[in-house]
């Protein structure tokens, strides 16, 4: 089954299945269609709304406070099953604080000197496990008569296989990812029970642009180089139009198989009338504009927008939207 990137030119009798180096025109989000709805998990997922489960994971244990003169409260670390090391690496900046990233005094009782690469987290950063017990920080003083103190932290980090017999089989139940690696595109489907275009899952795909997080009939996408792609659901199959090669094809959904193709600008008149259905700071239909008013018009297709008129500044036109703003005296504004 053909997956097609968006900068391909197709001609009758191609198979489209999917296509690939789409992406939201917006964010520049990368995206994938997949008209024949089976969209790709990334790389380890059992599917597209199924995350791995762990295959090992992460403990932390240890405690930080006042060592000399005289020993204060310690606070205490207990032992803390992560599914992540980035969870684990984040509860440890958490609890110990300034220590986490500061190194070790070398000699305390001797001067401010410091040993390099010596800090909890320079340890974490290099090695999967470690047993960090002599990490002591001269501190300005806290006892009355003495000019510093010694603060200790003390932690102890580790990897643990899920299949070591003494593993938290609890955790190794839950998956290590709930949401797709950011390098992953979107997968976008054509559903063909409900004739729409939807995310193959929204849930685990954070980066997804909130627009394209609804069920629609359109999208209006671009491809790698900024053309305009537009594919669309109607009662004679998919309408897919190419701004690269000013071109429209009808592809059958139930085959992926390009059944006619005409040359096309993508452009069509839209006349705009008393009932033009324009977004206004009340959002309601009129055709009387307040002065100093900016109201934005949509259209579902690509159209070539037409508007006169003195009383108007501040215009800007996309392939499907024109916004302007009215001028500060009556008058009247005409659309074509």
């Amino acid at each position: 089954m053909a997956t097609i990137h968006a900068n391909t030119q197709l001609k009758t009798g191609d198979t489209v299945n999917g296509m690939s180096g789409l992406k939201d025109c917006e964010s520049g989000r990368c995206l994938n269609l997949r008209l024949d709805g089976k969209a790709v998990a990334p790389q380890g997922w059992e599917s597209v709304c199924q995350p791995p489960e762990s295959d090992y994971y992460f403990t932390l244990e240890g405690s930080v406070g006042k060592f000399w003169p005289s020993a204060g409260h310690r606070r205490m670390l207990p032992k803390t099953s992560f599914r992540t090391r980035q969870e684990m690496i984040a509860a440890a900046e958490t609890f110990y604080g300034k220590y986490f990233t500061k190194n070790r005094t070398s000699q305390p009782h001797n001067g401010e000197a410091e040993d390099p690469g010596s800090s909890i987290a320079e340890q974490m950063r290099t090695h999967e496990s470690g047993a960090i017990t002599n990490n002591t920080f001269r501190e300005p003083p806290k006892d009355p008569g003495f000019k510093y103190s010694v603060v200790s932290a003390v932690c102890w980090f580790g990897k643990i296989s899920c299949s070591a017999s003494y593993a938290d089989k609890e955790i190794c139940r839950k998956p290590a990812l709930e949401t797709w690696p950011k390098e992953t595109c979107s997968e976008l489907i054509y559903d063909a029970a409900s004739g729409r275009f939807k995310p193959a899952c929204a849930q685990h795909d954070p980066y997804l642009p909130e627009s394209l997080k609804n069920e629609r009939r359109c999208l209006s996408l671009c491809d790698a180089e900024g053309n305009c792609v537009i594919i669309r659901h109607t009662e004679r199959g998919i309408e897919l139009w190419q701004e690269k090669y000013k071109q429209r094809m009808l592809i059958d959904p139930a085959t992926g198989k390009v059944l006619g193709m005409e040359q096309d600008n993508g452009t069509a008149k839209l006349e705009l009338t008393s009932l033009t259905d324009a977004t206004l700071p009340v959002n309601r239909r009129r055709t009387i504009i307040g002065v100093g008013e900016t109201v934005k018009v949509t259209a579902n297709q690509i159209v070539e927008w037409e508007i006169r008129g003195g009383l108007l500044h501040k215009e800007h036109k996309t392939a499907t939207t024109l916004i302007f703003t009215a001028d500060d005296q009556e008058g009247s504004i005409k659309g074509l």
